[in-house]
């Protein structure tokens, strides 16, 4: 009798530890689907931004009538890429 009651204590600790073990593994898995698309849209963020910076530096070198939106592409450059590095910060803070 008290053999087969160690028994069920053995199987029930097992069963309690493969199932806190999933619930982990799920989380985890949470928590890196999250973090992966805050690194997409810091990647679309940052991208941008060195694309409008690369136009905004071109254009005028190319054609002087650029000069306005050279200007303007390099504003949004700017505004892109701090967007981008506000949102990673946020990122490393929350990791943290």
């Amino acid at each position: 009798m008290e053999l087969e009651q160690e028994t069920f204590d053995e199987t029930e600790l097992v069963t309690q530890t493969l199932n806190s073990q999933t619930d982990a593994d799920a989380r985890m898995v949470e928590f890196i689907k999250k973090h992966r698309f805050s690194a997409l849209v810091d990647g679309i963020c940052m991208g941008i931004g060195f694309v409008f910076l690369i136009l905004g530096l071109a254009m005028p070198m190319l054609m002087v009538q650029q000069l306005i939106p050279g200007l303007l592409l390099i504003i949004g450059a700017i505004l892109c890429l701090t967007a981008g590095a506000i949102l990673e910060v946020y990122q490393w803070a929350k990791l943290g």
